[in-house]
């Protein structure tokens, strides 16, 4: 069966328009590639200029190109939306512009289609601030030392982006094993002060710069103090919002702990914290510890799930050990239908673009007429991946045809193949047939449907 579709699938090509026009063959592409350009930082009152330059797609379909920017979030009080875009969704926004109106974080993403395939989803944030940009720190990286040796740090790297001059104020947290403070850092104000460190172990640093007016965000550095054995290091994962329609169940990242010295680590999973979402009412509230223990599904893999069973903040702690020694633990907060990710944002269907097919059937001359056999059945690919959940859930599939005539061999996946039954061909008798086919996307909440039209032709030949 396969050998009769493929030669007939390969004579569909669509235009933008969605007009059907046939050809022999169907140019190989690539996908198309989002890419949002790098986070932003912008004085409130300040225009964005947001700049998909670095995205890819297939020059054959430069045509049938479409650019989807939208706003993922936008500050409560924000009344910025989609239509704040100069040239959106048409496929000259290639760098569209905004003005941000209240102070804090803008969330877009990007979406590409090329008239058959769309692209992922690329996002950008774009931060508003009011008056002087902060400074960004930057502590130099990861240092290594030896007991009783000068460590020198370096906080040159940090800069102000109105070049005012920076002061620096920097911190230290020791090992158990040591009796250092902040208080022990020679020249703690500078950009390059030192310490010396007293004991094996990992020594955290951090670094926060003022340009006379603002504060940065505090940056973090190590030094590693090397002893026979070293501490192992747990990395439970960054952490994880997901909406109302959720996967479950939902994995924990651990694989990023590692050992200095190289030696294999057992892990220790286990949830610590549980907090649900806010209510009305005192008494509806439950700040406890749910019996949840068995919501994990191993405690000593290094990336188990764990299975949800209500909304609400999880928070789950890792250690390590590498045969000698237990790692200082490692949290991450896991929210499930909590925070901005919470609102749930329509599915987008889309069913592809129009299709024009066709088939024939054998005629033969007999006592100076023409018997035709019957145009044999046609099975036709329709293809719903460009379908995409802004919120990024799971998307159920669903196809339908209104007639009957047609039957799906795989009605709730997104691609999948329509058969017309075989059609009464007579000779030289062009017969036409349209078919309207409907695909309904959901999340576990909300809908959406989009339609192809297939065009149908059978004539005796």
């Amino acid at each position: 069966m396969l050998s009769l579709r493929r030669p007939l699938i390969a004579m569909m090509l669509l235009t933008a328009c969605n007009e059907p026009v046939k050809t022999d063959s169907v140019e190989e592409c690539d996908d198309p590639v989002a890419e949002a350009g790098s986070d932003i930082s912008v004085a409130l009152g300040d225009t964005v200029s947001l700049d998909a330059q670095a995205s890819t797609w297939c020059d054959s379909r430069l045509d049938d190109v479409v650019m989807t920017w939208s706003f993922v979030s936008v500050p409560a009080s924000s009344l910025v939306t989609d239509a704040s875009l100069s040239d959106n969704l048409s496929n000259t926004a290639l760098a569209p512009e905004f003005m941000p109106d209240v102070v804090g974080e803008y969330v877009l993403s990007l979406n590409i289609s090329d008239g058959q395939v769309s692209s992922n989803q690329a996002f950008i944030v774009v931060t508003s601030y009011a008056g002087d940009p902060p400074p960004t720190p930057d502590c130099g990286g990861s240092y290594t030392g030896t007991i009783g040796e000068v460590i020198t740090l370096n906080g040159t790297g940090s800069v102000d982006p109105d070049g005012q001059p920076l002061s620096y104020d920097w911190s230290l947290v020791s090992p158990d094993c040591s009796a250092l403070s902040s208080s022990d850092i020679f020249n703690e104000s500078g950009p390059r002060p030192s310490f010396v460190p007293d004991c094996d172990g990992l020594y955290v640093v951090s670094l926060v710069v003022s340009d006379g007016g603002q504060w940065s965000e505090p940056v973090v550095c190590s030094a590693d103090v090397a002893s026979e054995n070293r501490i192992p290091v747990a990395d439970a994962g960054e952490p994880i919002s997901l909406g109302s329609c959720a996967d479950n169940p939902i994995p924990l990242i651990g694989g990023g702990s590692y050992d200095l010295d190289g030696d294999d680590l057992t892990y220790e999973w286990s949830l610590v914290g549980f907090l649900p979402p806010p209510v009305d009412t005192a008494e509806s509230a439950d700040t406890g510890i749910p019996n949840l223990s068995s919501g994990l599904s191993s405690t000593s893999e290094a990336n188990p799930h764990f299975t949800w069973s209500q909304f609400g903040t999880y928070t789950f702690q890792l250690q390590v050990h590498d045969g000698q020694e237990w790692s200082a633990p490692d949290l991450v907060v896991v929210s499930v239908g909590v925070g901005e990710n919470d609102e749930n944002i329509r599915p987008i269907a889309n069913a592809g673009d129009n299709l024009e097919v066709g088939t024939s059937g054998d005629c033969q001359n007999t006592s100076y007429s023409w018997d035709c056999a019957p145009c044999p059945p046609l099975d036709v690919q329709l293809d719903g991946s460009g379908s995409f959940d802004p919120n990024g859930d799971s998307l159920q599939y669903q196809w339908s045809e209104s007639t009957g005539l047609l039957a799906f061999s795989s009605p709730t996946s997104a691609v999948t193949f329509m058969q017309v039954p075989e059609q009464v061909s007579e000779y030289q008798v062009e017969s036409t047939l349209q078919f309207t086919v409907s695909l309904e996307v959901s999340d576990c909440e909300r809908t959406d449907d989009d339609t192809v039209t297939v065009y149908y032709t059978c004539e005796g030949n």
